[in-house]
């Protein structure tokens, strides 16, 4: 008999063969049965090999660009609902039956990290005390309204949702696309305590994604978008 997942699980990767054996082994098992893994690569480590052991399909991109690398796993995908996970293990898989639920309600569910975590980690201060608070109140200006992380990749959503947006960032980007246009889509957060041990905090493209108005001065069509949005009537 001819099985057809329910569920796409589409992980962008680029050399993260430390991580990739916890998110794949920590999906649940409930969610394992009616899911396809679709682990879409550019590295040049041991990641491909690793995700193909671990039962996932692999696809080898030679450019690298998390937007492009998205775009190909939806195109792979024979599920209808679409879960998005970053690579390198700094996104909890337990809560994608929650966040598959509240799909019955939003067209898209994140899941971020709660800002409630006390730690002594430099890094984590810096992105619960001014990172984040800075790009709510920045995303707050076009109606998205999140608690934690609005540019978080852990993200589920609809094939057809996924089609109406009509994203085309092709790089980090993406998730910055996809809260601009809200207009189209509903969006509700969920949050989690913590984060995995060996997940990053952030890198230099986690920097270039979170800075979007200096992006501005180089990239008009975002700017433009950005006026469109600002000058709408409330």
């Amino acid at each position: 008999m001819f099985f057809r997942p329910k569920l796409a699980i589409i992980i962008p990767t680029k050399d993260e063969e430390e991580g990739i054996t916890k998110v794949i082994c920590s999906i649940p098992k409930e969610v394992l049965r009616n899911s396809e893994i679709i682990v879409v690569d550019a590295s040049k480590d041991l990641t491909p090999m690793i995700a193909k052991r671990l039962g996932a399909k692999v696809i080898k991109v030679k450019k690298a660009g998390k937007g492009r690398q998205m775009k190909k796993g939806v195109k792979a995908a024979r599920g209808n609902i679409l879960v998005f996970l970053d690579g390198d293990g700094s996104h909890p898989p337990s809560c994608i039956p929650r966040m598959i639920k509240e799909l019955k309600k939003y067209d898209v569910v994140l899941a971020t990290l709660s800002l409630n975590k006390k730690t002594k980690d430099f890094q984590l201060k810096l992105l619960y005390s001014i990172y984040i608070p800075i790009m709510r109140k920045y995303f707050g200006l076009f109606g998205l309204k999140l608690k934690g992380d609005p540019l978080t990749g852990f993200r589920v959503m609809k094939k057809e949702t996924w089609e109406r947006l009509k994203l085309k960032s092709n790089d980090f980007l993406i998730e910055t696309e996809m809260n601009f246009k809200k207009d189209k889509i509903n969006t509700m957060g969920l949050y989690w305590d913590g984060r995995a041990k060996n997940g990053r905090v952030y890198n230099k493209e986690y920097f270039y994604t979170i800075t979007p108005i200096p992006l501005y001065l180089h990239r008009r069509e975002w700017l433009y978008l950005s006026l469109i949005h600002i000058s709408e009537p409330t």
